[in-house]
């Protein structure tokens, strides 16, 4: 018997890489390129990296833009308005969410849940946005927070909070913010302003009122909607229940009005000058402030913190509770500071600070770098996030010029026999019924 051929068809293509051959038979099509060796193939096109926000990169413009006329609607930037404010009102007048214009708009990608692209962009960011809104290169800047000085996540929510130092670190902290609504309701368009995204600031310049960190229906703090929605921008609202936000306009104490500004032009300028302290620059007034706080939330005892809070209760009791609660609130945590700076060295509380300056100069290892460290297995562990041993030795002669002081003066005010013992952390009142500790 004979075995029937099956036909089988080639057929030859000349690609650019070579000769391919394309074989179709009863099994199938079968194909085999045959290179030429001298092809040279294209560069790769440039992936588009999609870091995790873990890896602490700042992203810039990775995307070419196409078309680079400008986009159909802009909107003017209003004063102080945080560059924040101006996008979230730009997507809104052109019906588009955060990312959309950030990526499509001008080629910045960040799909970080702790998208910080805005804060301090890139010339480059800022010139495509000029390139397609108009906008000056210069008023875009003024917008965002590249003047102003940063040390140790200073800007973050809640800076001074006692969460900040006890439970949860700043690079885990959403972004939220507080506002007036003396200035959002006289506003014809309402809008932010970039002092209110920074994470302490907590008393309006303009009308002296506690600003609102709090929607009163629901609790919730304000933020802006998730960048891939398309929500309508609208500071007023809040955005979990969708009511207005409410607050007392109540006056704010003297004493953190005044530590608000000093702490607001220090960062503006690198320069803090601190009545009793004098001039310290931007670092050493914050790395002040952590070692006051840190100690307080991280070294003491309960019964010295049962004390230590009763004390300032009844030195600050001129606003109610709830708006001095320390860990949580800007307000309460900014008035708390203030108790421990004003009046150095001859106050209460200031006697307390140096206190708690003379325990962190002794000690041989810190907690006060707990909150910034980024592992968690020895928070007393010394590493890249310890304190500048330069910062240290200031505040070395700070404990030691504000002690003589506070010697000389003490012998002229009362006798030697009803001196406060040498320290003024012991304390055995009963923890406050309300104290808001998590």
């Amino acid at each position: 018997m004979v075995k029937k051929t099956e036909s089988v068809t080639r057929y030859e293509f000349e690609t650019p890489q070579g000769l391919l051959i394309v074989t179709c038979g009863p099994k199938g099509m079968r194909t085999r390129l045959i290179k030429d060796p001298n092809y040279v193939p294209p560069p790769k096109p440039r992936r588009v990296p999609r870091p995790s926000y873990l890896s602490g990169r700042r992203l810039g413009p990775v995307l070419p833009l196409a078309n680079r006329s400008p986009l159909p609607l802009s909107v003017k930037p209003l004063p102080d308005e945080a560059l924040l404010s101006w996008l979230l009102r730009l997507a809104t007048h052109l019906d588009l969410s955060m990312h959309e214009l950030a990526q499509d708009g001008f080629g910045v990608v960040d799909y970080s849940a702790h998208s910080n692209w805005w804060r301090r962009p890139r010339l480059e960011v800022l010139e495509r946005i000029q390139a397609r809104t108009g906008v000056d290169v210069e008023d875009l800047r003024r917008m965002t927070c590249a003047p102003w000085a940063v040390y140790r996540k200073d800007e973050v929510t809640e800076r001074f909070c006692g969460r900040i130092y006890e439970f949860t670190a700043p690079t885990k902290r959403m972004l939220r913010w507080a506002v007036c609504r003396q200035c959002l309701v006289s506003d014809p368009v309402p809008y932010l302003r970039l002092s209110w995204l920074i994470g302490w600031f907590a008393v309006c310049p303009d009308h002296g009122a506690i600003l609102v960190d709090r929607c009163a229906a629901c609790g919730a703090k304000p933020c802006a909607a998730p960048f891939r929605s398309k929500a309508r921008f609208s500071p007023l609202t809040c955005g979990r229940c969708g009511e207005p936000l409410e607050g007392y306009d109540r006056p704010a104490c003297p004493s953190v009005a005044r530590l608000q500004a000093a702490l607001r032009q220090g960062k503006w300028t690198r320069t803090t000058e601190l009545d009793g302290i004098g001039r310290l620059s931007w670092r050493e007034t914050v790395v002040l402030a952590d070692v006051v706080l840190g100690m307080f939330w991280t070294n003491t005892t309960w019964a010295e913190r049962s004390g230590l809070w009763s004390q300032f209760m009844d030195e600050a009791g001129e606003f109610e509770f709830a708006e001095r609660s320390v860990a949580y609130a800007r307000y309460g945590s900014l008035e708390f500071l203030s108790w421990f700076l004003t009046g150095w060295p001859h106050s209460a509380g200031s006697g307390v600070a140096m206190d708690f300056l003379a325990r962190w100069l002794s000690a041989k290892r810190s907690r006060i770098s707990r909150h910034l460290l980024r592992t968690w297995a020895d928070p007393c562990e010394a590493g890249r996030h310890e304190i500048n041993p330069r910062i240290r030795e200031r505040l070395r002669a700070l404990y030691e010029a504000a002690t003589s002081r506070r010697r000389l003066r003490e012998p002229q005010e009362r006798p030697p026999s009803s001196r406060a013992p040498e320290s003024r952390l012991a304390g055995t009142v009963p923890w406050p019924r309300n104290f808001h500790v998590r």
